[in-house]
């Protein structure tokens, strides 16, 4: 059977894996042999949203830590996303199967502020930031993936909010009481995300609803590092702990935390 042929340029080879409202494939760019990841939203969309979507500058970061977007379109009513390939696994994947030691999680961490400086230099906020989308390659290299996907999933959506229960442990509280999303908000999921890993996949709340984890954030109220990890450094947890703090004025911002995680290396 012939493999289908996207925009004239992509063919498809195999079916991947779904996520979410997303279905992707591995396939050729036949303009130059490479092999690509392509990404298809299970929704079809109008012609206005489609023209939206366009807006989106999403081939401009290209950066050894981020996965790079190639290209994007629309083919039969679906909206597709064309990206770099990519094999290996996403720290929440690891860690459900290995532990991984303090250090290689803070060298994850490093790479990931690295990504994060460039991107903000760009004018361009993540705004999604989690363990499922902090990837290491089978060469050990580590990727940012899931840039735009915000936006683009808003767009597509109309501005429903996705699998938000599960997404609101890693917002910062300025996110979810106003809405925005900016490169503090950005530094606050980092830290969730590292408490998460140093934890061995803990989330730092308890509470049971919406509700009690905004009212768990805005009192900084989450359960300490070190009781999920009470071998950790001290240092390390204070490193978390700022980046995390419920105030943008007393969280990080990401050249400082790089820095620190950095001095705490060369120690």
């Amino acid at each position: 059977m012939d493999k289908p042929i996207i925009a004239n340029r992509y063919q498809i080879e195999r079916y991947l894996k779904e996520e979410i409202e997303v279905r992707v494939y591995s396939a050729k760019d036949l303009c130059d042999n490479q092999k690509v990841m392509l990404r298809f939203s299970e929704k079809t969309i109008s012609d206005k949203k489609y023209s939206t979507l366009k807006k989106v500058n999403i081939a401009k970061l290209k950066h050894e830590n981020i996965i790079q977007i190639k290209d994007h379109g629309l083919h039969n009513g679906r909206y597709y996303i064309v990206t770099e390939f990519f094999e290996g696994s996403s720290l929440i994947d690891m860690i459900s199967k290995r532990y991984l030691t303090t250090e290689q999680i803070l060298k994850v961490a490093i790479s990931v502020l690295e990504a994060l400086e460039y991107a903000h230099k760009q004018k361009v906020i993540h705004k999604d930031i989690s363990v499922d989308n902090i990837l290491i390659t089978s060469g050990n290299i580590v990727k940012l993936a899931g840039f735009f996907e915000y936006d683009v999933y808003n767009i597509i959506n109309q501005g429903n909010q996705r699998n938000i229960y599960s997404n609101i442990q890693y917002l910062a509280l300025e996110s979810m009481k106003e809405g925005t999303r900016t490169p503090s908000s950005d530094v606050y999921a980092l830290g969730i995300s590292l408490y998460v890993l140093l934890s061995k996949g803990f989330s730092p709340f308890l509470a049971s609803n919406l509700s009690q984890i905004l009212t768990s954030k805005k009192q900084n109220d989450y359960i300490p590092l070190r009781e999920r990890n009470p071998n950790i450094n001290n240092k390390v947890v204070c490193i978390v702990e700022k980046a995390m703090a419920a105030s943008i004025k007393d969280r990080y911002t990401v050249v400082e935390m790089m820095t620190d995680l950095k001095k705490y290396q060369e120690e």
